[in-house]
């Protein structure tokens, strides 16, 4: 559906890390569970990654990568 969207999801995934969770929302069908996790409904694809109860906002697939390599 979103090409950017599945870039994140395809670039998450390619990292190892048998911890992860990779949860991909549609805010059309998902409203509820963002509201639940607080997190924004905007008009841009947006990726976050949470570690030790901290999550950081992803505005690209570059900024994912370095995020998903830290944790």
């Amino acid at each position: 559906k979103d090409f950017l969207a599945q870039k994140f999801a395809k670039q998450t995934l390619g990292v190892y890390n048998p911890l992860r969770t990779v949860e991909v929302l549609d805010p059309e069908v998902d409203r509820q569970r963002l509201n639940i996790l607080k997190y924004p409904i905007g008009e841009r694809t947006t990726a976050y990654v949470c570690a030790a109860g901290k999550c950081t906002q992803a505005e690209n697939a570059t900024d994912l990568l370095k995020l998903v390599g830290q944790v």
